[in-house]
């Protein structure tokens, strides 16, 4: 593992015009914390990592590059960074030392995040075992109405529900592939991101 590239970090951070608090509100973290992660003292979460990617609006892959992590030499392998279980999408960390679980991508170089169902309540959609990936590439949820998607409500929670309009400017209705499970009506949307693939 290299060193972490200060230098381009805070060029980074100086390009978006934002500061290193900025971006700790945003990872929902202490500045001290954002700090750490700078100097070298921190290691990025697996959860942290699409955000702040998302954040200085660069690929993940960069954002490991800059910050010293080594990866993988096949631009085919890719991090199953989490969970979706009705709906809802858990970016997690492995337990203790449990090795990252990967996966081959259908599509060569996609630097995008990968999540796997668990569970039938998407089902026939989506089945127990199932990859999804998505990118956080500042899609707007206009540009999505009526397709799958990840959305990232205000308190940062993030779904992958089908988009459709709501009854105000700016807000929408959020549908779940499940009937059983209700429609979440005229929220605001910090954020959306295109289903890339799906791969049973």
């Amino acid at each position: 593992m290299a060193g972490v590239d200060q230098a381009t970090l805070k060029a980074l951070l100086k390009s978006v015009e934002k500061q290193k608090q900025d971006l700790a509100v945003h990872l929902g973290i202490a500045a001290s914390a954002v700090t750490e992660i700078f100097q070298g003292r921190r290691q990025v979460k697996m959860a942290e990592a699409p955000r702040m990617a998302s954040f200085l609006k660069i690929s993940r892959d960069d954002l490991f590059r800059v910050l010293g992590v080594d990866l993988p030499n096949s631009d085919r392998r890719l991090i199953i960074a989490g969970i979706v279980s009705e709906d809802v999408i858990v970016l997690r960390s492995p337990p203790g030392d449990a090795p990252l679980e990967e996966v081959e991508s259908p599509i060569p170089g996609y630097d995008g995040i990968v999540v796997r169902i668990t569970g039938n309540s998407m089902a026939p959609r989506y089945r127990p075992g199932d990859l999804i990936a998505f990118r956080p590439n500042g899609a707007l949820p206009a540009d999505l109405i009526g397709r799958d998607a990840v959305v990232e409500t205000e308190d940062g929670t993030l779904l992958l529900k089908i988009i459709q309009p709501g009854s105000e400017p700016d807000r929408y209705v959020l549908l779940s592939c499940n009937p059983a499970i209700p429609p979440i009506v005229n929220v605001q949307l910090r954020a959306v991101a295109e289903i890339d693939w799906h791969k049973p």
